[in-house]
């Protein structure tokens, strides 16, 4: 409700510019938390005691380290490797199926096969 009031007042303080003092003040404009803290330090205070928030933020930490330390060992090729027989074939979109080709249940990715034509 005090952001509706803070709305409110500096739309009718623009109807009224050739009234003196219809400006508000900086402060009224944007008020400071209890015991002058910042909001930044007030979402911190909340973050270190949401339970939820660390376990987030600790994933979402590990998930980068791990991505950005061992990238070259999780990576199907090297950086610099290029196909140079498919130079101008689209990307492939990988496919999820649950059966091979026996019909046996084994859940795998897969793209399909390309063809190589000459163009006519």
């Amino acid at each position: 409700m005090r952001v509706f009031d803070l709305i409110l007042k500096v739309f009718h303080s623009r109807t009224k510019q050739g009234k003196p003092g219809g400006v508000p003040e900086t402060s009224e404009l944007a008020p400071s938390l209890e015991g002058g803290a910042s909001h930044w330090g007030h979402a911190w205070r909340r973050f270190k005691r949401s339970r939820v928030a660390w376990v987030g933020g600790v994933t979402t930490a590990l998930f980068y380290i791990v991505c950005f330390f061992f990238a070259e060992f999780f990576a199907l090729y090297p950086v610099d490797y290029l196909h140079r027989d498919y130079i101008a074939a689209p990307p492939q979109v990988p496919r999820f199926a649950f059966r091979d080709e026996e019909g046996r249940f084994r859940p795998h990715l897969f793209v399909y096969g390309l063809t190589m034509t000459p163009p006519p």
